[in-house]
């Protein structure tokens, strides 16, 4: 006589993704309709279909499966492809109790950090030496460096080519960018009245969706009466978009903002204001 549970081995088939050399730990298993693609974006790789284990991220931490029978009966909305059939999954043995899809997790090794979907993990090592050597400075790039400073009750935002440049007019940056000191991952607590309080240090945190310059030229224009040209601020959105990490310097009250391209990390804005509670 056929069995419930017959489906569990003849039917199933778990698409997941393992971490690949950058990621440093194991990526989440994927839901969508073309895993490969989304592992690859974090560093990972395509492991082959088996039946049953683990499927994104239930509350109770229960393991399923890959059933395309679920599809099939009308329970579930196709949540992958096993085979050739639309397949959905769920928790084993009852197809209408569904396992919550999520997206591909990454959680990286000692000395990485997390920069984005399709970024993956980042080497944050020659970072972490370009403050202990004081050369953030040098991590300018051929694009240039924004800054956001504030000279009075109004702020300003320029662009300055190379570092020779920015010193020539905020000179008092230099002590900033010599600063020399460890990078501890979080971003520290602030407040006008206590400051960073007993927090001193550099610190390293994951950023994402940054709109400094850009947003601030563009309010300034808003509501400070500020001139700037509308391709000038999207120049400068263009290069907050590029922002994946910042590091907090307490000891002088700045936030820097990295980038990466091929050639490594680059310092792409640097935010006087963030911590300047003068007004």
């Amino acid at each position: 006589m056929y069995k419930a549970i017959g489906w569990v081995t003849a039917l199933v088939a778990l698409v997941g993704c393992a971490s690949g050399p950058e990621t440093g730990a194991d990526v989440g298993f994927v839901s969508d309709a073309d895993p490969s693609s989304s592992c690859e974006l974090t560093g990972g790789t395509t492991l082959a279909a088996a039946a049953g284990a683990i499927c994104g991220q239930q509350p109770g931490g229960d393991s399923c499966i890959w059933s395309p029978m679920a599809v099939a009966y009308g329970a579930q909305d196709a949540g992958a492809t096993c085979g050739d059939r639309d397949c959905a999954c769920v928790t084993e043995g009852n197809i209408h109790e569904a396992c919550a899809p999520s997206a591909p997790v990454c959680t990286c090794g000692e000395g990485t950090l997390y920069v984005g979907e399709t970024a993956g993990c980042a080497d944050v090592e020659p970072l972490e030496a370009s403050f202990a050597t004081a050369a953030v400075g040098e991590l300018i790039g051929a694009q240039g460096v924004w800054v956001m400073s504030r000279g009075g009750a109004i702020d300003s935002v320029a662009h300055f080519a190379d570092l020779t440049s920015l010193l020539e007019t905020h000179s008092w940056l230099g002590f900033g960018l010599a600063e020399t000191c460890a990078l501890e991952p979080g971003s520290p607590d602030h407040d006008c009245d206590a400051g960073f309080g007993e927090t001193q240090g550099c610190f390293l945190d994951a950023t994402a969706d940054y709109a400094g310059a850009g947003q601030r030229m563009a309010d300034l224009v808003t509501y400070a009466e500020q001139a700037y040209a509308d391709d000038t601020i999207d120049a400068a959105r263009a290069i907050d978009a590029q922002v994946v990490a910042s590091v907090t310097v307490t000891e002088a009250n700045l936030q820097l903002h990295f980038g990466r391209d091929d050639d490594g990390w680059k310092l792409v804005v640097i935010d006087a204001t963030a911590y300047d509670c003068g007004g």
